[in-house]
């Protein structure tokens, strides 16, 4: 059974970067399920003074991995590297041999380890 994460998607109403970040998450989660929480940034004040001029920003799992704009693969290599290294039970940063092998899988290379 794989990890299921979680990305947090901060955003606000007639944001065209939103429009199109919000594409490629859902691109992406065609092929790699993950929950996604939506966060209006105008909803909570502390959220947006942090955010207002970045959005969209999305964090994985409490982590910011993408400000202004997504990048499919980019998305893609983030969210099953989180995978497999819930898979491997690696608390924080990967190390050892374990660690190298994953950093140097190819986006088709992680696919098929998905799979």
């Amino acid at each position: 059974m794989h990890h299921l994460q979680t990305i947090v998607f901060y955003t606000k109403p007639n944001c065209s970067l939103c429009d199109e970040a919000l594409e490629q998450i859902e691109a992406v989660r065609q092929l790699i399920p993950f929950r996604l929480e939506q966060v209006g940034i105008l909803d909570d004040f502390a959220l947006y003074e942090k955010y207002k001029h970045d959005i969209p920003v999305l964090c994985l799992n409490g982590l910011e991995i993408f400000r202004h704009r997504v990048n499919r693969e980019e998305l893609m290599k983030d969210t099953i590297l989180d995978v497999l290294a819930g898979l491997l039970m690696v608390p924080g940063e990967l190390q050892g041999e374990a660690a190298g092998a994953l950093r140097n899988l190819t986006l088709d290379g992680m696919l098929e380890a998905w799979r």
